[in-house]
């Protein structure tokens, strides 16, 4: 039995050059460990992508390519990552985000997967504030009167949620039922409607399922390709698809993200209806 008031926590928040994971990189890593409350430890760093990013990734996050010019790549200090998290349960704003780009860098170094899973102070928001209209970071911040200078910049993003998470543990209602010490970190998963375990966001998993393997050359290639999809309008034609990456979602399902002809608006073709890759 964990209880929450003895478990080491981790904040985490990353800042990326693009909406998805193989499409984009992260450019941004920010952690903090916390016990019992306390902040006890911080890591924060910029990373250079591959490729320049583009002026609308720049203005979300505010991280310009000059910033970045002579920043590390991740690959010399995702084993720096990895270890700051350890065995820590993790705890982000729409945390299968931010596993999902992590879970890829983690295993290009052959490092292996947590054991523990994550906290989504999103998740734990639409449990617990079903009346918010709105989940987002900043309205949770501003819903709990938390300062928000420094919005969408990873450090600022990481402690905030932190604070969030914190507050929301006020409206668990077993959490002043049992006293705070004997709250278990199990009955936070189920809050959330379940753990985010690390594996459910693997690459070297995904590979193993029907077709993936070619899309993911292909998606890291840029190159275009075609599939067949159940589903849509044009159920089980073949259709091409210019790919930009990939959405990680293993409760309602991983969906491949693309263009297709004549059409400037991505779509989503979820991976367990593609049928067939050509």
């Amino acid at each position: 039995m964990k209880l929450w008031n003895t478990t080491r926590f981790v904040a985490l928040d990353i800042e990326t050059s693009g909406k998805y994971p193989l499409g984009s990189e992260i450019v941004e890593v920010a952690l903090q460990a916390y016990l019992k409350g306390k902040k006890v430890d911080e890591y924060q760093s910029l990373f250079k992508p591959s490729q320049p990013m583009v002026q609308d990734n720049i203005d979300i996050h505010g991280i310009t390519n000059e910033m970045v010019e002579n920043a590390p790549e991740i690959s010399k200090h995702i084993s720096d990552i990895h270890k700051f998290i350890g065995d820590s349960p993790i705890i982000a704003h729409h945390a299968p985000f931010d596993m999902s780009y992590l879970a890829i860098e983690f295993e290009k170094q052959n490092l292996f997967l947590p054991k523990t899973s994550g906290l989504c102070t999103s998740l734990l928001s639409l449990e617990l504030l079903p009346g918010l209209k709105r989940h987002r970071l900043v309205n949770l911040a501003e819903h709990f009167n938390i300062t928000q200078d420094g919005a969408h910049r990873a450090l600022w993003d990481t402690e905030v949620a932190y604070q969030i998470f914190e507050k929301l543990l006020f409206l668990v209602p077993e959490f002043l039922d049992l006293a705070e010490d004997n709250l278990e970190l199990d009955h936070l998963f189920q809050v959330q409607n379940g753990p985010l375990p690390w594996i459910d966001y693997s690459l070297l998993e995904l590979d193993k399922t029907p077709h993936f393997k070619t899309m993911n050359e292909r998606l890291t290639k840029k190159e275009s390709f075609e599939i067949t999809y159940q589903g849509g309008s044009r159920r089980g034609q073949w259709r091409q698809v210019a790919p930009v990456g990939l959405i990680r979602n293993p409760r309602k399902g991983d969906a491949l993200v693309a263009l297709t002809p004549g059409s400037p608006q991505t779509k989503r073709f979820f991976l367990d209806k593609i049928s067939d890759v050509k």
